[in-house]
């Protein structure tokens, strides 16, 4: 299972980092794991993508912020903390130990850092109090401005509707085969 996340994460960060199409990158390179991990290694990467900044903002709240931490470590960071979240069929010490063995095949020095800021994760999974409408962007990984914006034209209970249909939305499942398209 570490080669389907490890390919996860390269994916990720050719998305990213290299600004690579998400649907495209899938479409050409999916074929590079195995089939049965196909559906699994779909939903870890489109939902990572879809909720990277409420992901990534749970584990911040427990790292130093003085430390500078590399690029693929951050990624894989924000796709575990999606999977503690998100997949509940795993459990979080699979998770936790999968992450470490990557960053240990990543960068080796950071494998402690990633083991203790997802144990702290685990024990606290909720986002650091702060202004409510941050609180709503970060939770729905959607810029602060929009939030504002639909606020402010729409009102409050017809925003927080729209939100809980874009989550549903969200949960949808992710096409595997892209022959169709």
């Amino acid at each position: 299972m570490i080669m389907v996340r490890k390919w996860i994460l390269n994916a990720l960060y050719a998305v990213i980092f290299e600004h690579a199409y998400s649907n495209l990158y899938l479409k050409q390179n999916l074929h590079q794991v195995k089939e049965k991990d196909r559906k699994l290694a779909t939903q870890i990467f489109y939902g990572t993508l879809q909720n990277y900044r409420y992901c990534e903002a749970i584990w911040k709240q427990h790292a130093n912020t003085k430390q500078k931490v590399p690029l693929k470590i951050k990624i894989l960071l924000t796709m575990s903390v999606y999977q503690m979240l998100f997949l509940k069929k795993v459990p979080s010490y699979a998770i936790i130990d999968e992450a470490v063995e990557i960053a240990k095949q990543t960068k080796v020095h950071t494998a402690g850092f990633v083991n203790a800021i997802l144990r702290k994760v685990e024990k606290d999974p909720s986002l650091p109090e702060q202004d409510p409408q941050h609180t709503l962007a970060l939770r729905y990984s959607l810029p602060d401005w929009l939030i504002k914006m639909w606020i402010h034209q729409y009102g409050e209970q017809k925003n927080r509707r729209d939100r809980e249909s874009l989550q549903r939305f969200a949960s949808l499942e992710y096409p595997t085969e892209f022959d169709r398209y």
